[in-house]
């Protein structure tokens, strides 16, 4: 019998897309499918026949990664400017951006 478990994310909380990626980092040990509720994002999890871990485990490990996946979009959202414009100096000291005479 395949252990299987039910995670549920609040969408105030956590986006679509963060879940995803959190649960595509566990591909080798289980199958999530992701779902979208009224205020909850939903993940149906079930482990593969050969992983060795718990389903209780294997849910905390998501929780953790989920946690994980929200944080690096909230930087990755925080420092978009600053990223852009760091980029925007470096490439404009290249001489790629002047035309060929």
């Amino acid at each position: 019998m395949l252990e299987t478990c039910q995670l549920l994310f609040d969408k105030a909380c956590h986006s679509y897309d963060d879940v995803q990626r959190a649960a595509y980092k566990f591909i080798d040990r289980c199958s999530v499918v992701v779902s979208v509720g009224d205020s909850q994002i939903v993940c149906d999890v079930e482990l593969d026949e050969k992983c060795t871990q718990s389903v209780d485990l294997i849910s905390q490990q998501i929780r953790k990664e989920v946690l994980d996946q929200t944080l690096r979009s909230r930087i990755r959202s925080e420092t978009e400017d600053v990223r852009n414009l760091i980029l925007a100096h470096a490439f404009s000291r290249t001489g790629l951006a002047n035309s060929p005479e």
